[in-house]
């Protein structure tokens, strides 16, 4: 039934319990401590008796709020209380004595390697998996950043989300730990340091914490942090490994932040080309595949950098010194020059190339796709095309006449019809990120719409590809004017793709 408070004070005199003067339009207590007077008017309230009014016939189905029991209330509150001390367990395990921390760690990345991305994650960052290659429970930074990576890759790869719920917590512990050791006067050229800094970025990677940009700042820190420690710094296996691990994340950063990259430099090349005397045999010549490539992909971003600058110019008609331009169309040329060397004397010598086969999404615009011996394989050509496609927008913008029907719509088109194979597992987003943003950017707007689909499922696995950080679709900002790359089916296709080998 319906009842009405019996006091007759003022609104707030009545919520704080004290006698009301009703004086008005404001009692005396509002006036004297400066409150707002709410007036007199007096507010319902339901007060639950015996009786009960029911309805003479059931209303319309309309959504009603779900009331737990008691006994349903208790038992989430319970879980909530569980999942809460559990937390604290793993972050209080991370913050004991360095012997139990170890421990931990180890039976930790021991999960990690028996999980599914196991093998994906060995190959993505060989310094990650293993803990006594790490040192682990001698640094708490490192310790606690590895944990949190590490949980996450283990929580997203099993589908489990309170263990990623439970690596954010500790990833915003070792933030701090971090900060402590980059302020030290000694300890921020160490290279657990080095690493833990590496391990928070590839954290914000896939886990995005604050947008799909984040892990740009962490990046731009890490290549900070190895350009101040010296090219001389990388002798150790260890300190070599990381830095090897590491280079597409500087690259990549320097190319979307429209900057040069200082792994281009003659002394940071010499690094990068260094032979890893622990290899021998076909690892060996796989790792000089890999280090010729990205010592050939440092060199772009500062070429990409003056061929935007150079569009921006003639868009805004402002006059450009055809100097410049030459010194870019060489520069442009020769890069053009070196990656095309590279795949025949490289990748092509190594593996067959891709392979035609009946596409298993039911989702794909493409009637054949292609497939590769192996998805990193498939990831370096993918990026090969992707950095051909740059080096052609670049010429274009130097004069350099461009046949877009023959190559740059083929390059495109062999990255999309890339996806299916080459995405199909966790970090399967990070091994077509670069490529599919390049691709992004020629293609026409059936197929844009097509890849924002494609990476909006990415995202749950990998921030970066969150499609918020794309252009508009219908927009085509990376090669303008340009043919696009049409979507249509193999048979017939408008426009045909290069011959497989990428070179037309």
């Amino acid at each position: 039934m319906v009842g009405v408070p019996r006091s007759r004070g003022c609104q707030l005199c009545v919520k704080r319990k004290v006698k009301c003067d009703e004086a008005r339009p404001a009692c005396q207590n509002c006036q004297r401590y400066g409150a707002s007077c709410p007036g007199y008017d007096r507010a319902l309230k339901f007060v639950s008796e015996k009786h009960q009014i029911r309805q003479r016939r059931p209303k319309a189905a309309t959504p009603q709020a779900v009331v737990p029991t008691p006994e349903k209330a208790l038992a989430v509150r319970t879980a909530e209380g569980e999942e809460a001390r559990e937390r604290e367990t793993r972050t209080a395990m991370l913050m004991c004595p360095s012997p139990d921390r170890g421990q931990f760690l180890g039976a930790l990345l021991d999960r990690l390697r028996s999980s599914p991305s196991s093998d994906a994650v060995r190959l993505f960052a060989p310094w990650f998996t293993s803990a006594t290659g790490l040192r682990a429970g001698e640094n708490l930074a490192l310790d606690s950043a590895v944990a949190a990576l590490a949980l996450h890759l283990v929580g997203k790869s099993n589908g489990d989300e309170y263990v990623v719920r439970q690596s954010r917590h500790i990833y915003g512990r070792s933030l701090g730990a971090l900060q402590r050791l980059l302020d030290h006067p000694v300890s921020w050229r160490q290279s657990e340091t080095l690493c833990a800094t590496m391990a928070l970025c590839l954290f914000e990677l896939f886990a995005g914490t604050v947008n799909t940009d984040s892990w740009m700042k962490h990046a731009s820190g890490v290549a900070s942090l190895i350009q101040q420690r010296g090219s001389a710094s990388y002798t150790d296996p260890w300190d070599r490994s990381m830095l090897r691990s590491f280079r597409p994340f500087i690259i990549m950063n320097a190319m979307f932040s429209d900057n040069e990259c200082f792994l281009a430099r003659p002394s940071w090349q010499r690094v990068l080309l260094e032979p890893d005397p622990a290899l021998e045999g076909e690892p060996k010549r796989v790792s000089a595949m890999f280090d010729e490539y990205l010592a050939h992909l440092a060199k772009v971003p500062a070429v990409l950098h003056h061929a935007l600058a150079l569009r921006e110019a003639r868009a805004r008609d402002v006059p450009v010194d055809p100097a410049s331009v030459a010194a870019l169309l060489r520069r442009a040329t020769h890069l053009h020059g070196a990656f095309a060397g590279w795949f025949e004397r490289r990748l092509r010598a190594y593996d067959e190339g891709p392979r035609e086969v009946p596409s298993r999404d039911a989702d794909s615009i493409f009637d054949t796709v292609l497939s590769y011996s192996s998805v990193w394989t498939g990831s370096l050509y993918m990026s090969f095309w992707a950095t051909m496609l740059i080096l052609h927008m670049c010429l274009g913008q130097c004069g350099r006449p461009v046949d877009a029907t023959e190559t740059v719509v083929g390059y495109a088109r062999n990255i999309c019809r890339s996806v299916e194979f080459v995405a199909d597992d966790l970090l399967g987003p990070y091994r077509v990120g670069y490529p599919v943003r390049v691709a992004y950017e020629a293609a026409d707007l059936r197929t844009q719409l097509w890849l924002l689909a494609k990476l909006a499922r990415f995202r749950r696995f990998y921030a970066a590809t969150d499609p918020a950080g794309f252009p508009e679709p219908g927009r085509n900002e990376l090669l303008p004017g340009m043919t696009e790359v049409s979507s249509s089916s193999a048979d017939g296709d408008a426009s045909p793709s290069p011959p497989l080998s990428g070179i037309s």
